[in-house]
């Protein structure tokens, strides 16, 4: 299997008991999806009906549900959860179906934190030993662990999409991948909420891409194809209650490299835009608060002149490695707000260091990158947008302006209405992909 998956399936992966006792995968099995269920007894089905559809040779899919609940969870939660474990278990489709049971007292995940993180490395950890015990001839590094939500399915021929989109032959395969998304409602309500968060959460990946990061900020945990011997490097899922899906990705660029991380132009999933709070972050607590309040400002943005100042570094970093002076030449390369937060955190500090021990300019950008990671940059980004608020309109303005888009003219002129806000997203979401065409991005 090779000596990461050894090492993770001997010393870091979860156990999981009722591996035992299903029944042996498929020769063919090179792929299988996890899907975290709480309270998803009306969701679910649609998502596995797509599954089902997902490719032409079911053979080579098994999906694994990980119903679950934290110890608290109320009555109600915990009586959905047993109907949809119900319904799974008298489940018959051509792709292999698998229940993880979380429910009761006894049998909540133990390890980390309760909630999608956990969920998630439970599925993916058993997912991982069912590939590995496939006799499958694809090797281990395209066998395919694939991150849905359970209201988010995907378009008919997903899997097959991806195996398409995998491995162009003029590319290296990617370490990972993300697939597209286009968020979906079935509330009127929730339309103008879910339009300006999908709106937030483009310009700010944008804005990461721009600034020259080699993160990324697409944070959908229904959108991740992780293959299993990247898994195993990574160390397998963090166990977050919620931004695990960027964690996730963080480190997986951390250990493969910048541009490591591919975004498949096909399949789309597409995930519900529905009002929820069982997380601190994501998309149904940004919903959820909108629709509290219709009158609500939308969601704001950095102000782009942080990403410019990130943008200005990232590009200066070589000349940073050749100076007599690694330290004081990054805090004097840089707007004084990001000196500061580089202050703070021993930036200098850090920089005279990898500057020593780097074996070349590139070493050191790419040790850089892994200490001022996706997480340092979210969190000077979000300090200044704290300070700097800026609308959604004015940062892609902005944006499209500085990059030299004459799309800049097609924006609408305010995000008030839902039609307005709908226009918007479509427009992003064009932009979003085709980026490297329309946009001077780099």
């Amino acid at each position: 299997m090779g000596d990461a998956l050894d090492r993770y399936l001997g010393e870091l992966a979860w156990p999981v008991p009722e591996l035992d006792d299903w029944p042996p995968p498929q020769p063919e099995l090179d792929a299988v999806a996890v899907i975290p269920a709480m309270k998803e007894r009306h969701t679910l089905p649609r998502t596995l009906r797509r599954l089902q559809q997902a490719t032409d040779s079911p053979e080579r899919l098994e999906i694994i549900v990980v119903v679950n609940n934290g110890p608290d969870a109320s009555d109600s939660t915990i009586e959905q959860n047993r109907a949809t474990v119900r319904s799974l278990n008298e489940l018959d489709a051509p792709a292999s179906v698998h229940v993880l049971d979380r429910i009761g007292p006894q049998q909540t995940i133990e390890h980390g934190a309760p909630g999608v993180g956990a969920a998630r490395r439970l599925g993916f950890d058993a997912a991982l030993r069912r590939l590995t015990r496939s006799r499958a001839e694809t090797p281990f590094d395209e066998r395919l662990l694939l991150s849905l939500d359970a209201d988010a399915p995907p378009d008919p021929g997903y899997l097959d999409a991806i195996r398409r989109s995998w491995h162009p032959s003029d590319e290296a395969p990617p370490a990972a991948a993300l697939t597209r998304y286009a968020h979906r409602w079935e509330d009127d309500r929730h339309a103008r909420p879910i339009a300006l968060y999908e709106a937030w959460l483009r310009l700010y990946d944008l804005g990461f891409e721009w600034a020259g990061s080699p993160f990324i900020f697409q944070a959908l945990g229904s959108t991740q194809v992780i293959p299993a011997t990247t898994y195993a490097r990574a160390d397998g899922m963090p166990p977050m209650k919620a931004r695990e899906d960027f964690a996730m990705i963080e480190k997986i660029i951390k250990n493969e490299g910048p541009g490591s991380v591919h975004r498949l132009q096909n399949p789309v999933v597409r995930p519900a835009g529905r009002a929820s709070e069982r997380t601190p972050l994501g998309t149904g607590q940004s919903v959820s608060d909108l629709v509290k309040d219709s009158a609500a400002e939308a969601p704001t943005l950095p102000p782009l002149a942080a990403f410019r100042d990130l943008r200005r570094l990232n590009r200066r970093l070589e000349a940073i490695y050749n100076s007599n002076s690694p330290g004081d030449v990054i805090l004097g390369s840089t707007d004084s707000r990001l000196a500061d937060y580089l202050a703070e955190i021993d930036g200098p500090e850090h920089a005279t260091k990898l500057a020593t021990h780097a074996p070349d300019a590139a070493g050191f950008v790419a040790q850089w990158h892994r200490w001022f990671d996706g997480r340092r940059t979210v969190t000077y980004t979000m300090r200044r947008a704290g300070a700097e608020a800026t609308a959604l309109l004015d940062f892609a303005h902005d944006l499209l302006q500085e990059t030299g888009s004459e799309l800049a003219g097609r924006l609408p002129g305010a995000v008030g209405s839902t039609a307005e806000s709908i226009e918007f997203m479509e427009l992003l979401r064009t932009i979003d992909r085709n980026r490297h065409e329309l946009l001077d991005i780099h």
